[in-house]
């Protein structure tokens, strides 16, 4: 029997994870696959649903994202958590949470440009309002989102799918673009990948953690134990992932019928923009704008109590409100310098990041079928940082001989056009490392004695 708490935190979950990213995504993925839809989708959902429960469980058997960080080593437990939070919220995320529903829905509206940075003000300063009301009582958080936000953007969202059974859109055309010289699957993955959840999920799988403990030590009549710790945490991830992958079938399934009536929309924004006037008229629009604030406003508010809880952990003397203060203001300032200036700076951050907590992920549901070594934790972690490193800042030195030569390396890579060179040299250095260690430890063990084990 699955509790009213446990769901509460799967809607929670749910509409943290569901930000404007994962609103544009899918119905461009959509527009492309055509046909192939279905193969396509399987591939999306791989690496924005599946990497990502494996994210929230790995949180779970690790007891946190520190003792998960502290297998690579004690400075970058210290470290990685701090740098990770700090750039999925305040520098990027939350700020672009704040602006890309006005961008997108209300801006298009508005012709004259003093008019526009008028209301662009007026509008982030109501949003962060309201996200910090939502975030000074973390521990009501769960039913404000779980059973209010969230079953009112679900319900948008349905609203948007009952309406395209009308016969002025459809069918699906061909698949177009990438979608029809790849694999539908691989190329799906591709795209899914794009949204960086599995990043998040680390994240927002501790704050679940700390939750799952809370309701534990107030509604049972016994502490809770790791196994139950892990047995919820598997039951709340895997009803967000539901929800998660049927959200993005309906909004690919929009983009799949929109191609044939609408076929210059150029992303996912201008597919359901002109999907939801195409349906609904002038309403349509304020249905998006609606639908675009909650899904960021509930990913905002997450986002804001996960950073804050993490450094009020950290640094217990600054209280819990003036952290949510300080991320809260930051992230206005940063939300009116403009939605381009926040991409500028904040994606390559995040494409840096982002291969090592796949590779945190990976490695740590590998080792319950193996023993891997702390050196080998350490060598893959660092070898993909190295190499996500070098992909992203090598267009800034370009011009120079060192940048020529890194450019050439980095697309001798397998999967460098993919934005995946990291992935099969980690690979071999975990594999590699692990051999390494293991004939190490035979060579140097005295036969009749047990090796030592560094875990």
């Amino acid at each position: 029997m699955i509790h009213t708490h446990t769901l509460s935190l799967s809607f929670m979950l749910f509409s943290f994870f569901f930000g404007a990213g994962n609103l544009i995504l899918p119905p461009l993925l959509g527009k492309h696959a055509g046909t192939t839809l279905a193969t396509a989708l399987l591939g999306f959902a791989t690496s924005a649903v599946l990497i990502p429960i494996a994210g929230l469980i790995t949180i779970a058997h690790a007891g946190g994202i520190v003792p998960l960080s502290e297998r690579v080593g004690k400075r970058f437990a210290h470290l990685y958590p701090a740098i990770t939070l700090l750039v999925i919220g305040p520098a990027l995320s939350i700020p672009r949470a704040g602006i890309v529903p006005f961008a997108l829905a209300i801006a298009p509206l508005i012709h004259r440009a003093n008019t526009t940075l008028l209301a662009q003000l007026i509008y982030t300063t109501c949003f962060f309002i309201v996200s910090y009301w939502l975030c000074m009582r973390p521990h009501t958080l769960s039913n404000t989102l779980g059973k209010v936000l969230t079953p009112a953007l679900l319900v948008l969202v349905l609203l948007l799918f009952l309406a395209s059974f009308t016969p002025t859109l459809g069918p699906y055309l061909p698949a177009q673009g990438a979608y029809a010289t790849h694999i539908p699957f691989s190329q799906g993955f591709l795209d899914g990948y794009l949204t960086t959840d599995a990043l998040a999920s680390l994240m927002f799988g501790n704050m679940i953690l700390t939750y799952l403990h809370r309701t534990r030590y107030t509604t049972a009549p016994f502490p809770p134990t790791p196994a139950n710790t892990l047995a919820d945490m598997r039951t709340v991830a895997w009803i967000a992932g539901v929800m998660l992958f049927f959200t993005y079938g309906v909004l690919a399934h929009l983009g799949a019928l929109s191609a044939r009536q609408l076929p210059h929309t150029v992303n996912g924004a201008h597919i359901l923009a002109s999907v939801s006037r195409h349906l609904f008229g002038k309403a349509g629009i304020a249905l998006l704008g609606l639908i675009f604030t909650i899904a960021c406003l509930t990913t905002c508010a997450g986002l804001l109590v996960c950073v804050s809880e993490y450094f009020h952990k950290r640094a217990p003397r600054v209280s819990y409100l003036c952290w949510i203060r300080l991320f809260t203001i930051s992230s206005f300032a940063l939300a009116n310098t403009g939605l381009e200036r926040i991409l500028a700076y904040g994606t390559p951050l995040l494409m840096i990041l982002y291969p090592i907590s796949l590779v945190l992920i990976g490695i740590s549901h590998l080792e319950r079928l193996i023993r891997i070594p702390r050196a080998a934790y350490r060598l893959t972690v660092w070898s993909a940082g190295t190499l996500s490193t070098c992909a992203v800042g090598t267009p800034l030195v370009a011009h120079t001989r060192i940048g020529h030569v890194l450019n050439t390396l980095i697309h001798t890579l397998p999967l460098a056009q993919e934005q995946l060179c990291w992935l099969i040299p980690s690979a071999a250095v975990l594999i590699l490392s692990t051999a390494h260690a293991r004939l190490r430890e035979k060579t140097c063990t005295p036969r009749g004695t047990l090796p030592l084990t560094d875990n």
